[in-house]
């Protein structure tokens, strides 16, 4: 998405094609490169800008990140994460921010194993281990880890209306222990699974919520720069009323507009075998990847062109306030570490 100050600089971030170099490129490694392109967006730079505060402010926050599905909030981590790599150290690597995803198994122990799985580090969590809480806060303390993301945490409910009971001993204990700040990360329903826990209601006291991209001026601009990166010597991407379509096809959620883009990609260049990427192409994409729910093709010229309706966020705003708070949020998180000290 375009870049802002405010975020991390698109400087530092490989090209994926270079002054039209995709040309010796075969055709398979041009639509792969597609994949490598992320897309800044003035929202997304808050959101990287608001997870680089939190990095710096103390370990101990409990953070909600959610927002409706395919909104990006995995990639959005993703990308946090690599600018805070793992650096290879004896006899444990450092890693900064771990990502990790919960399996079935939801206990202390099977949490454990899947992040230390996700970490690279030995598999040793098993029914025998007594205390997985206490093996896992050490590994975070040795590696200096200071957040750790679990995608998909929506997950952690297994089809219950809350978060599963065998998982909250192992959220409470890493969240005491204050070894790193914990982000939960998943669908719009997540707040409320931990709202309904008593144990976890007051203990992610920072919301994230990662919205849709509205249509406008940075939209159009996105879009704009999506069209030069892309690998052919022209694109219909900014003709006409086609970003308005692009943000109805996509309903301004980054990770459906990039495999639209791909698919369209694919059209034009085995189907067509065209140098230009055009409208047709990506009419003919959506029908080859519409969801069962969409029964129009935004790409049809008997379609008005228009875009998808999304409610204008306060991220700004909401960051603004948030980050003020964070002083205070610390010193909460310190006394009730303090508190959880003191009945030991």
């Amino acid at each position: 998405m375009m870049p802002t100050n405010t975020g991390p600089s698109r400087a530092t971030l490989p090209a994926v094609v270079d002054d039209k170099n995709w040309r010796s490129l075969p055709v398979p490694d041009r639509i792969a490169a597609i994949e490598n392109i992320f897309l800044y967006h003035p929202e997304v730079s808050r959101a990287l800008q608001r997870l680089e505060h939190m990095f710096h402010a103390g370990r101990g926050m409990g953070v909600l990140m959610h927002g409706p599905d395919k909104v990006g909030i995995g990639s959005l981590i993703k990308r946090f994460a690599q600018t805070h790599p793992a650096r290879e150290r004896k006899p444990i690597a450092l890693q900064p921010v771990i990502v990790s995803t919960p399996t079935s198994k939801l206990s202390a122990a099977g949490l454990a194993e899947s992040i230390s799985c996700d970490a690279g580090w030995p598999p040793f969590f098993g029914a025998s281990s007594k205390i997985p809480e206490l093996q896992i806060d050490n590994l975070f303390r040795r590696s200096e880890t200071r957040m750790l993301f679990l995608l998909r945490a929506s997950l952690l409910a297994n089809g219950r209306t809350t978060i599963a009971p065998e998982s909250i001993p192992f959220i409470i204990n890493i969240l005491d222990r204050a070894a790193v700040t914990f982000i939960l990360a998943g669908r719009e329903n997540l707040p409320d699974l931990v709202m309904k826990c008593p144990d976890l209601r007051d203990a992610f006291f920072q919301d994230m919520p990662v919205a849709p991209l509205p249509m406008d001026e940075h939209w159009l601009a996105m879009i704009g720069t999506l069209a030069t990166e892309l690998p052919f010597e022209e694109t219909e991407l900014t003709k006409d009323d086609m970003p308005e379509r692009l943000h109805n096809a996509s309903e301004g959620k980054t990770p459906d507009l990039m495999p639209l883009v791909k698919t369209a990609s694919t059209v034009a260049y085995y189907e067509d075998r065209s140098p230009v990427l055009r409208v047709e192409h990506f009419k003919r994409a959506f029908s080859y990847i519409r969801r069962p729910s969409r029964t129009d093709n935004p790409f049809d010229a008997g379609v008005a062109a228009q875009s998808f309706h999304v409610r204008k966020s306060q991220t700004a705003e909401n960051t603004k306030r948030d980050v003020n708070r964070d002083a205070l949020r610390i010193a909460n998180r310190d006394s009730r570490r303090a508190r959880f000290e003191n009945l030991m």
